[in-house]
């Protein structure tokens, strides 16, 4: 279960936190901030989630982690498209 969980669930949860970012993210003064930021911090959350899944003890509560991230970054990714 803990290699599922690490594995296409992280990925998941960190591409919909990425899609998020570039939601709630200002645009900037060039206009790109919200597509550079996003891209350059999809790497660095995925290694955070993949070590906290890798080492957490309850897989539970890693799941429930996991969940809250993936449902409240779906639910901005979802606004911003309603615009």
């Amino acid at each position: 279960m803990r290699w599922v969980l690490g594995g296409p669930v992280v990925l998941a949860v960190s591409l919909l936190f990425t899609m998020a970012l570039a939601v709630v993210l200002p645009t900037g003064s060039a206009g790109v901030d919200n597509i550079v930021w996003p891209l350059v911090l999809a790497p660095v959350f995925w290694a955070l989630l993949f070590i906290y899944v890798c080492l957490e003890e309850s897989l539970k509560r890693g799941v429930a982690i996991l969940v809250a991230i993936g449902a409240l970054s779906s639910i901005l990714v979802a606004a911003g498209l309603a615009g």
